[in-house]
């Protein structure tokens, strides 16, 4: 068992999200999340849970109310925290929510004197890994790469680009935060997967660097070995100060 951090989560109650939130709890770790309506939190837990031990679980968690706008809460949450997870994505196509966020998120670590990392998730297909995409699958790959991402994607993919450029900013720079983007092909969930985060055999994926072409298996990856790779970040330094895309073996 890692050693215990505490582990600020954004976008917990998201549908990969909660799955980090899982993850994070099975491996011991000190869980704080920010939701807007903890009731939420509760439903989300009996899911990934069940209703016998999601309300014990539940109780294991920090609870801060607010939002990805709400400076105060997002401060609350980051100060004192190990490492900060976001799983945020967009809700509204025509909405950005990635880049605003973690702009509320890398300046309230800064002005919260946080010594911890943040690891952002973000998608296989903005900027270079849109070869990775293109060679993901020989029919899904190229019309993902072509078609789905500039013609109905374009402007989630446009926020992942800027949030993306906000945390590459921090590499190198002196006192800048430590920084990771991890990202994932197509999300997608399979209802008889049910990923046991204690144990590393059971997990579905392998970091690739960003100009792996070669060896991609599939275009889509089940949300909770996604969750998996954003998570193992927590325990480990490997990816610090870099961009990897999760993929399966």
């Amino acid at each position: 068992m890692a050693t215990s951090k505490v582990v600020a989560i954004f976008g917990g109650t998201g549908k990969t999200g909660k799955f980090g939130v899982k993850g994070a709890l099975q491996r011991g770790h000190n869980v704080r999340l920010l939701a807007r309506n903890p009731d939420k939190v509760k439903k989300v837990f009996n899911d990934i849970f069940g209703e016998e031990e999601g309300p014990v679980q539940f109780e294991k968690v920090t609870v801060v109310k607010g939002g990805v706008k709400d400076e105060e809460a997002i401060k609350e949450l980051v100060t004192g925290a190990d490492v900060v997870l976001s799983f945020l994505g967009m809700i509204d196509r025509h909405v950005w929510v990635v880049e605003p966020g973690i702009k509320q998120i890398m300046s309230a670590m800064k002005s919260s004197g946080s010594t911890g990392k943040l690891v952002c998730l973000s998608a296989m297909g903005v900027r270079d890994s849109w070869y990775q995409t293109r060679a993901s699958h020989w029919a899904f790959g190229p019309l993902t790469a072509y078609v789905i991402i500039p013609l109905f994607l374009k402007n989630i993919y446009a926020d992942m680009e800027a949030a993306e450029n906000l945390l590459e900013a921090e590499w190198g720079e002196e006192g800048g935060l430590t920084t990771t983007i991890v990202r994932a092909p197509v999300l997608k969930d399979d209802s008889e997967y049910k990923l046991d985060y204690t144990d590393k055999e059971a997990q579905n994926y392998f970091y690739a660097a960003q100009d792996m072409l070669e060896g991609i298996k599939s275009w889509q990856l089940d949300r909770q070995d996604v969750a998996a790779g954003v998570l193992d970040c927590v325990e480990s330094d490997e990816n610090d100060n870099k961009n990897v895309s999760v993929l399966q073996k």
